[in-house]
């Protein structure tokens, strides 16, 4: 049953598509009632739903396929001859490194994973070092963190467990001031790849 408009109640003046729009909306839910409330609030929320949950969840799931087709294309390959001497062995080692390409996926990652976490970043340092009697370049990555205790362990055990050339080199933790449940930490990681040539 269509609710008759009063004569007090009028359109506003086409001050634009937007006042006209929020006008019309608010009649609707005014007509409506509290089933039309109801659903606009079961709406809303199930797009916060998608948005905090659902959206997340299947970004991790195309990033668990992509990783695990590339564990199915390294299971597929053929396995190597083992090395016949210690320098064939080191060989062997250091081809299990990536090069400086990497070096902005890494880095990307590593700060997706401490906003997907809820781990505040400040302005952290990041340094490429290679020394001539290494035979692996170094990539520092020096950040500080603030987090509470268990979600800074998740963070550092997702890290090292999805980027096994990644080292954690040191770990400072310091209460926050004042006092609360949030540790402030200065964490330093070591990415190993192979030198530039």
């Amino acid at each position: 049953m269509a609710a008759a408009l009063s004569p007090a109640v009028r359109p506003p003046a086409p001050a634009g598509w937007l006042a006209r729009w929020r006008w019309q909306a608010t009649q609707g839910l005014r007509a409506g009632g509290l089933p039309a409330q109801l659903a606009l609030l079961l709406l809303a929320a199930a797009a916060a739903g998608w948005l905090l949950h659902v959206q997340p969840a299947a970004d991790r799931i195309a990033q668990m396929q992509a990783r695990q087709e590339v564990l199915r294309q390294r299971l597929a390959a053929p396995a190597p001859a083992p090395p016949a001497g210690p320098q064939e062995q080191l060989a062997d080692f250091e081809r299990r490194f990536d090069d400086a390409r990497v070096l902005p996926a890494a880095a990307a990652q590593v700060l997706g994973l401490a906003r997907r976490l809820g781990v505040q970043v400040d302005q952290g340092s990041f340094e490429l070092q290679s020394s001539a009697d290494q035979p692996l370049a170094r990539y520092t990555m020096d950040l500080p963190l603030k987090a509470d205790y268990r979600t800074l362990r998740r963070f550092l055990d997702a890290l090292l467990r999805d980027q096994p050339n990644l080292a954690l080199e040191s770990l400072t933790l310091a209460q926050g001031e004042p006092p609360s449940a949030a540790l402030e930490a200065r964490v330093r990681l070591v990415l190993f790849i192979h030198k530039t040539p």
